[in-house]
């Protein structure tokens, strides 16, 4: 009896590659706040008239909860993977708070309180 090969395995709603690696699940997640921040970038875009307490309050309940904290807590060793995670992030919040190019995304996600 010959066991079948699979390259990927999912368990517990993650993907694993056959390396054990978080990448596949990682770049999936990615996919997806990027999908879920072109429905929501009406309402979270820094000439929307919400205040930014209410954007806060989308992003936590709509995005944050399902993707964003999630991808940043897997604990991610390699540095690519940490760097598609956080990019992603990264970008929808400095989106809805028109942070300027000087401005670091860890202050970004401080004042926002959005900490891990």
């Amino acid at each position: 009896m010959e066991i079948p090969w699979y390259f990927q395995v999912k368990y517990r709603e993650a993907t694993i590659d056959s390396w054990l690696t978080w990448r596949p699940h990682v770049n999936y997640l990615a996919a997806k706040l990027k999908a879920a921040t072109q429905v929501l970038y009406p309402l979270l875009h820094c000439k929307s008239k919400l205040s930014l307490y209410n954007k806060r309050s989308l992003y936590v309940l709509c995005i944050s909860v399902d993707y964003g904290i999630y991808i940043s807590c897997l604990g991610l060793r390699r540095i690519g993977d940490n760097l598609i995670a956080s990019s992603a992030t990264d970008q929808l919040l400095r989106l809805s708070t028109n942070a300027r190019w000087f401005v670091r995304n860890e202050y970004t996600t401080t004042n926002y309180g959005l900490n891990c």
